[in-house]
């Protein structure tokens, strides 16, 4: 008894050799002609890095930050400010920024971000927060008398630290040489 052969056995082969005999018969693509220009001895790539978004950019200078990644931070917080340069994000960017050079030990730049944020957004909620940071970076720089008024001006926007804060206007004062101010201020601070 012969074997059976079922259909789908003969369909591989028959099919390849079809396959086979129609890619022979088609034409070849046409060559293209050689161009009048030289190849170029450079190719270069440009580059698909995704754009990240303005708050994209603010949570990775903020992660940055929690880590101690302090460049990291910087460069987020700078790429921040180049994509969004006027609105809320930038007024937490310029906020994380100080708060890096702060915490780097940069007190003058620490002060120029605070007192960016101060300057270009007086009305965020970010700024009276910003007095009480440019103060203590403006104590660092060696400002004591600058630093006294931003301390008042935190001061003047409400704070549950009243007593305490008053005392670093006395320090301040004390360090500027303003001893009647600071003595003022200390009083304040105990009757707080």
């Amino acid at each position: 008894m012969r074997p059976k052969l079922r259909i789908g056995q003969l369909a591989w082969p028959v099919l390849l050799t079809v396959l086979a005999a129609v890619a022979c018969q088609l034409p070849l693509p046409p060559t293209p002609p050689p161009s009048p220009f030289p190849a170029p001895t450079a190719t270069f790539v440009v580059s698909t890095i995704p754009t990240l978004r303005p708050a994209d950019l603010l949570l990775v200078g903020q992660e940055a930050l929690e880590v101690g990644d302090i460049e990291g931070a910087r460069l987020a917080y700078q790429a921040t400010l180049l994509a969004a340069p006027d609105d809320d994000t930038a007024a937490q960017a310029l906020l994380g920024l100080g708060k890096a050079h702060l915490q780097d030990g940069a007190d003058q730049q620490a002060a120029a971000a605070f007192q960016d944020l101060v300057d270009r957004f007086p009305a965020s909620s970010l700024a009276h927060d910003a007095h009480f940071l440019l103060a203590d970076a403006l104590v660092g720089a060696g400002d004591p008398l600058a630093a006294a008024a931003h301390y008042q001006a935190y001061l003047e926007g409400g704070t549950s630290i009243t007593a305490t804060v008053q005392e670093l206007v006395g320090d301040a004062l004390y360090a500027g040489g303003d001893y009647d101010g600071a003595v003022a201020a200390y009083r304040s601070a105990i009757a707080a």
